[in-house]
């Protein structure tokens, strides 16, 4: 473990409103778990001082489950199309699995329960990973995973199309042979069906102008308990629900709503960073639509987002391209460029990141403060109350940043060449591509 986990960083660089739970979970610095300081000073080293930690703790975990699916013989597509493979991205598999382990060593049954932890993970990234985060690949036309790189690649992506679906059918089959797996399947159908169709609907106002002349309709949309996009994230909410069935925890009413909370908390920093690919594709995400309710800038928001489109309307039908064509064309229209930059200084004239930044930290509290309600009788929720802490830098990390994702964005060339020969990056996970900057 790296010595910086013992840097302290000012007392001053806390806000007020953190001070309590600062002191609260300031235990945690004695398990090794990087300074609560370090969100404020340098998000970016807390981040990868907190992978580090979960992966020291459940790395052999996530481990096993990647080398099983590598060589899973029942996995179809593995057999079909060697090229397929490229299909799991590593990284997100293991960000996605994280709280399945976090949630079994919360009640100290990690290793009681390891064969069926394993083995629902598997089930799990067959079911859930493989197919949805193809479906958005083509959605999104967007880069955020490994996985899209190779597979965009594919100008006929029919094949790929029928290869998630077989993957949803061998994950199934791969939960009703596990002891938990009904109830565990039955929660992951009931997750992702909402998610899907949060999806379905999002993907049918794409380019909807009616929303840039009355964006109120669409921001009613994220109050509500069905379909709003806040909820467009499930995987929190599947995996920790299963973990505790394997464990044989109840679930305590208040349970699900601190997981609601977790997934609109995912959401809301999600729709802070993903504003310049999602605007490129004619999804207005919640910091637009807010700027456009703003009297003054409103109607210039509204012009922008025009030009944008109209830029990137006809990128995006040319059926000639394949996703990464597509995708670069975007990327790179100097054109588009210019107009998202001007987008940003008018959310940020508007006031609207001080207003988005106030709206999540709020949630982002009231999760912390309330964690021990929703895992009653949990031993040792610290991998639980990381993975968190986690969603925390990463918006403080936009918020130093100018609200941009940039992962490696503030630290110099020489740092970022220190990081990536860091002993985490180098070590044996990173072949699986477990590191978030890979």
């Amino acid at each position: 473990m790296s010595n910086a986990i013992s840097f302290k960083a000012n007392n001053n660089l806390i806000p007020p409103n953190h001070a309590v739970i600062a002191a609260k979970y300031g235990y945690l610095e004695n398990q090794g778990i990087p300074s609560y300081r370090l969100i404020f000073e340098n998000p970016i080293l807390f981040d990868r001082l907190a992978f580090e930690w979960l992966f020291s703790k459940y790395g052999d975990y996530l481990k096993e489950i990647l080398e099983k699916l590598h060589c899973n013989e029942h996995f179809l597509a593995f057999r079909i199309d060697e090229k397929f493979k490229n299909y799991l991205d590593s990284s997100l598999v293991c960000k996605q699995l994280l709280p399945l382990f976090a949630t079994a060593d919360a009640y100290d049954e990690l290793e009681k329960n390891r064969a069926e932890l394993i083995d629902t993970g598997v089930a799990y990234v067959l079911t859930k990973t493989a197919s949805l985060n193809f479906i958005d690949t083509h959605v999104d036309l967007s880069l955020s995973y490994n996985i899209k790189r190779d597979i965009a690649e594919e100008k006929d992506s029919r094949l790929s199309v029928l290869l998630s679906i077989t993957s949803i059918f061998r994950g199934c089959d791969h939960f009703l042979n596990l002891p938990n797996g009904n109830f565990c399947l039955k929660i992951i159908t009931e997750v992702f069906a909402h998610v899907m169709e949060i999806m379905t609907e999002d993907y049918c106002n794409r380019f909807n102008e009616n929303d840039l002349i009355n964006p109120k309709k669409r921001i009613q949309l994220y109050d509500q308990n069905f379909l709003s996009p806040f909820l467009g994230s499930g995987f929190y909410e599947a995996t920790i629900r299963s973990a505790l069935k394997i464990n044989g925890k109840k679930e305590n009413p208040y349970l699900i709503n601190w997981l609601r909370d977790f997934r609109k908390l995912r959401q809301m920093i999600d729709e802070i960073a993903d504003i310049e690919e999602d605007i490129r594709v004619g999804r207005l995400t919640y910091p637009v639509l807010l700027g456009l309710e703003k009297p003054f800038v409103g109607k210039e928001i509204s012009s922008i987002v025009k030009n944008i489109w109209n830029l990137s309307r006809p990128i995006i039908k040319d059926n000639r391209a394949s996703d990464m064509e597509t995708i670069l064309k975007l990327n790179t229209n100097e054109e588009i460029k210019k107009s998202v930059s001007i987008l940003y200084d008018l959310l940020n004239d508007a006031h609207v990141w001080d207003e988005l930044y106030e709206k999540t930290e709020e949630l982002c509290l009231k999760l912390l403060n309330n964690i021990e309600y929703a895992f009653l009788e949990s031993k040792n929720p610290t991998g639980l109350i990381l993975i968190l802490l986690l969603k925390r830098a990463f918006l403080e990390r936009l918020r130093k940043q100018n609200w941009r994702d940039l992962p490696l964005g503030s630290l110099s060339v020489a740092e970022q060449a220190d990081f990536r020969k860091s002993d985490f990056v180098s070590s044996k996970l990173y072949k699986f591509g477990v590191s978030r900057f890979d």
